[in-house]
């Protein structure tokens, strides 16, 4: 199997079979550890070991810069006909990558897998997931099968795990490693989802459905899945759709944390709920959580393809919903429809293809898998301050492969990762109509500022080439910017003159002179490194001899082009954002009175606004962007090629249509600005908007300068200089609370095989207020002794649970490190933590907990002021303006004989208090070195009851009188006759059926013995047989 690359720009997938119809595409993820590589899906693709039947397969696809293959995976090892026909294998496939190769995980599913079993003719299609191992022979792993418990398939009339088809969407959560299976068929449609944690090594199942009560047979829940940071809090929450509640569809969102509880089955409390507005629009098809307007909440992002405004014209053209996070809420949807194409379904598919435009802001991809008769379609949305623009930035089609005959292109995305080094993400579009996938690769985007500098045009000025003629020179300067533009990029440019009167230069009233030559236009290819600005050295224009027209300017024309001559894809070629051609107009000089001389006489003034009022002073995190306003006003004659050079300390972002030039470094940024060619009598203001969102860092003012500059002279003598300086404020507020921790059991000192026992404890830091600060400061008191005691605790494990940094001096706390988490050295590990073995255990001992009233049980506080607290100082990384939360997690060991040794054994529950406390220490934020209030955070440890074991002599005289019991008992019935009692039964019931004489040989006939030692005498009967006119009667 094999992947063909072609073009210069884009790769193809194609799988290469003699089979058709295999879905090839139908799922895609990228994986990435020292090798870029894909999976994909491919579901009803023929199984390697039974090639007769159809199972479904994933290919493992590596990938370099020429040529890649595509390998099929061998079939799970335990798998048999039966079970896995028509299984849909690769139907979904999930990956987690990073900088740990031994937690990268791979989990592809078969949602269609049946049991091992079938009830009457009836298969139970419960849906399974295989774990890949991805290495340079990739093959299946452990098998996770959460409903194939069989006395579970039915409840009643209704299918409870019987078709889960768990599997049917799958999602690895990266910032805690959590695993998310959706599972749409449970109890009778209702559905759920299925959550695994890395602790438990992915083999505990935690299933989670909306209570039932609330949750509508055939609704899907769990249908598609996504999960993100959501709201100020920016708490991890999942979302999880139920495409088909209502009539419209509903998506569920909640907390991760809620769904932690021990039970393995369980509903999920606490959710809140958004529906779609139009009935059957499949409201959730798809869902998707990212941060498009970068105020670092997460946004939610729901697709309805089924969505048709006028079901008789225009169905399925579909639409997506987008729901921006406020503080606590989200805002009402805005909408995004696409080409509005009937029958597209656009919202099929959702993707975050990362910041593919550099502006600070995440993109997505919109996948509309249907649209032209099922070629296919993805359009590429640029996310802003206000969230995703309305209008996409680029679409992409099928069509736009001609030569691949590609159908549902769109049907399956993954984005948003680096493929060839270009720093530029990147994406894989699944074509699964036509068993093809698609790979777009990026190029760097490159702005190329271009700009014509030309003198003034003078006919009374002579230069000398042949005769005495007019002439004046010009010059073109540009520099190329754009992140990641590596080396050097050739650019052709070309000018031509005059074109106001004629593209062909027939008309031209002037002509370059190069090289003592006349040309009608300047042609050159220049090597340029990118961020360095490059100028051609003057080029001469001479004007013809005895021009008539004096008053149509000059217009000169520059076209200009980045060549690449290379036969392959270029990854560090840029592609060029803006236009390719640039004019400049030279007005012929005039306007300057009776002695031909321009005075200009300007005055030049700034000040900065919010659009509303002056500014006197700044304040960082509140004012977001600034208008510099620079007014002019020219009181003389005209004042010919004006310009302003504008400084500004530090460099801030901006964008001006004017600026033919801008340079900027690590302490400044300099702009060129075109006033006007001339500038005239009266008054003049220039509007430029400067961004302060990452600007204002580590500064106090920000000042600007400001020089105006023209070809003509100046009434003072000298260029007009002006300045402004704007102080920079700043506000900001810590504050510190604490969580309260589940339980933790141990046992009995008697009873216990390991003595430490692992806790955590939960901070989250609020930043409020507008402005950034540095250097945060938080200060935990850990319970850590008795007075002259030993420590019970060990330094504890500290980390943010989200990207900010933190760093603890742990080494001045005076505690011992923490044991090695090893089977052999006794560490037990906090639910949270634990494997499925132990979080067993810890069921059973809570199930022990029950019966137990824990408030009657001797109670001992740990906190600062019953112990000696350790102090721990840690210090996180700097904090972004606006409002900002971070969880911070503290694993906490402690020594359970050490602690009881202190304490002593009869104490049944340890209240564990820790203290925290925050502030910032940053001398240009108002509120620098407040400390906080004390925030406390809990946990309760609970010794578990005293089992006494059995002495071995009473469990083994108990065992033997138990048999010598057993013993006695046989005996007695074989004294009573008790088995021998069927065959008297036997006798008597044929004596009262026909009532006549039976003798020896006819109980011998009957296989009935007669000669038992005592079953006549112990009875009393006669041993004569019955009368002989019994037998009379017979003859």
């Amino acid at each position: 199997m094999s992947i063909i690359i072609v073009t210069k720009s884009f790769f193809v997938f194609i799988y290469l079979s003699s089979a058709s119809g295999n879905d090839f595409g139908a799922s895609l993820a990228f994986y990435q550890n020292r090798q870029v590589r894909f999976f994909i899906g491919a579901p009803k693709q023929f199984s390697l070991k039974y090639p007769s039947i159809r199972t479904g397969a994933v290919f493992d696809c590596p990938l370099n810069n020429s040529t890649s293959q595509c390998n099929q995976i061998m079939d799970p090892a335990k798998d048999n006909v039966d079970t896995i026909e028509n299984m849909l294998l690769g139907s979904s496939i999930a990956t987690k990558f990073g900088s740990s190769a031994a937690s990268n995980k791979v989990i592809a599913c078969s949602f269609l897998r049946i049991n091992e079993y079938q009830a009457e003719t009836s298969y139970y299609p419960n849906g399974a997931c295989n774990f890949i191992k991805p290495n340079g022979n990739s093959k299946y792993d452990q098998m996770i099968e959460p409903f194939k418990s069989r006395s579970s398939q039915t409840v009643g009339k209704e299918y409870h795990y019987s078709h889960s088809i768990f599997g049917f969407s799958s999602l690895f959560i990266k910032e805690n490693g959590l695993l998310v299976i959706g599972a749409p068929g449970f109890y009778t449609w209702r559905g759920a989802i299925v959550l695994y944690t890395p602790g438990s090594s992915y083999s505990f199942p935690l299933i989670r459905h909306l209570p039932l009560a609330q949750a509508s047979s055939d609704s899907y829940f769990g249908y598609a899945i996504a999960s993100g940071r959501l709201f100020q809090s920016r708490h991890i929450y999942i979302a999880s759709s139920a495409p088909r509640e209502g009539d419209t569809g509903a998506v569920y969102y909640f907390r991760v944390e809620t769904l932690l509880a021990s039970e393995q089955l369980t509903s999920i409390y606490g959710y809140q709920v958004l529906r779609g507005q139009e009935i059957g629009e499949y409201f959730g098809y798809s869902i998707l959580i990212a941060d498009i307007n970068g105020d670092l909440m997460d946004d939610l992002i729901v697709g309805a393809p089924l969505y048709s405004p006028d079901i008789s014209r225009r169905g399925d053209i579909g639409r997506v919903y987008i729901y921006q996070s406020n503080d606590v809420h989200f805002l009402n949807p805005t909408f995004l429809y696409g080409d509005r194409t009937p029958k597209s379904r656009f919202g099929s598919t959702l993707a975050e293809l990362g910041d593919i435009n550099f502006d600070g802001y995440k993109d997505i991809v919109i996948g509309a898998p249907y649209e032209d008769d099922d070629c296919g379609s993805i359009y590429i949305y640029h996310g802003s301050k206000v969230g995703l623009s309305g209008l996409y930035s680029q679409k992409i089609s099928c069509s736009d492969f001609p030569s691949y005959n590609l159908k549902g292109f769109g049907f399956s995305i993954a984005a948003g990762v680096d493929i060839d080094g270009n720093k530029y993400p990147d994406l894989v579009i699944g074509a699964p109509f036509s068993d093809k996938a698609i790979v777009l690769r990026s190029q760097p985007i490159g702005a190329l500022k271009v700009s014509l500098q030309p003198d003034t045009v003078s006919v009374d000025e002579s230069c000398r080439y042949k005769q005495n003629l007019p002439c004046f020179n010009i010059t073109y300067c540009m520099i190329l910017r754009g992140q990641y533009l590596n080396g050097l990029h050739t650019v052709e440019v070309k000018i031509d003159i005059d074109t106001l009167l004629g593209s062909d230069g027939s008309m031209s009233r002037g002509q370059f002179i190069v090289n003592n030559e006349k040309l009608k236009s300047f042609r050159k290819e220049t090597l340029i490194e990118s961020d360095k600005r490059f100028c051609e050295k003057p080029i001469q224009v001479m004007i013809k001899k005895d021009i008539r027209d004096k008053l149509t300017p000059l217009e000169f024309t520059l076209n200009y082009q980045l060549l690449n001559r290379l036969p392959q894809f270029c990854s560090n070629c840029p592609h060029l954002i803006d236009t390719s051609t640039i004019s400049e107009t030279i007005p012929f000089e005039t306007g300057c009175g009776d002695d031909g001389v321009c005075v200009s006489d300007v005055t030049m003034s700034l000040f900065l606004t919010n659009k509303t009022s002056k500014l006197g002073s700044l304040i960082e995190g509140f004012h977001s962007s600034v208008y510099l306003i620079i007014a002019l006003n020219n009181a003389g004659e005209n004042a010919h090629a004006a310009k302003i050079t504008l400084t500004v300390e530090p460099p801030l972002k901006t964008s001006f249509e004017s600026i033919t030039f801008y340079e900027t470094n690590d302490t400044s940024l300099t702009l060129n600005l075109d006033v006007g060619n001339p500038l005239g009598p009266g008054s003049k203001e220039l509007q430029i908007l400067f961004d302060l969102r990452s600007s204002l860092i580590e500064h106090s003012k920000i000042n600007f300068f400001s020089v105006f500059t023209t070809k003509s002279d100046y009434a003072g003598g000298e260029p007009i200089k002006s300045s402004l300086t704007i102080g920079v404020e700043r506000f900001a507020h810590l504050d510190i609370i604490g969580h309260e921790s589940m339980p933790v059991f141990f046992d009995h000192p008697d009873t216990r095989s390991k003595h430490y026992e692992r806790f955590v404890l939960i901070f989250t830091i609020f930043k409020t207020d507008y402005s950034s600060i540095r250097s945060p400061v938080v200060v935990f008191h850990l319970p850590a002794s008795l007075p002259n005691e030993p420590n019970f605790i060990f330094k504890p494990k500290i980390e943010s649970l989200d990207s900010t940094t933190i760093t603890c001096e742990l080494s001045k706390s005076g505690l011992e490190q923490m044991p090695v988490e090893d089977s052999s050295n006794g560490m037990v590990m906090s639910e949270a933590l634990r494997s499925s073995e132990e979080i067993s255990i810890s069921r059973e001992k809570r199930s022990i907990n029950e019966s137990i009233n824990l408030s009657t049980d001797p109670v001992t506080k740990l906190d600062c002021s019953t112990t000696s607290c350790k102090d721990i100082e840690c210090r996180l990384g700097s904090f972004g303006p606006g409002s900002k939360s971070v969880n911070i997690r503290l694993i906490v060991v402690v020594n359970l004989q050490k602690l009881q040794k202190s304490f002593g054994s009869h104490i049944g529950v340890f209240n564990y208090t820790a203290e925290a406390k925050t502030a910032f220490l940053d001398s240009m934020v108002t509120g620098n070195g407040k400390w906080s209030q004390s925030a406390l955070s809990e946990v309760q440890l609970n010794q578990l009851p005293y089992k006494e074991a059995a002495s071995f002599w009473i469990i083994a005289g108990c065992s033997f009188a138990g048999l010598f019991l057993f013993l006695l008992i046989i005996i007695a019935l074989v004294k009573v006759g008790f088995f021998q009692r069927k065959t008297r039964q036997q006798t008597e019931v044929l004596k009262q059926r026909y009532s006549m004489a039976i003798t020896p040989n006819m109980l011998k006939e009957l296989e009935i013995n007669l000669n038992e030692d005592d079953s006549e005498e112990e009875n009393g009967d006669s041993t004569e047989p019955f009368p002989k006119s019994r037998l009379s009667f017979i003859s």
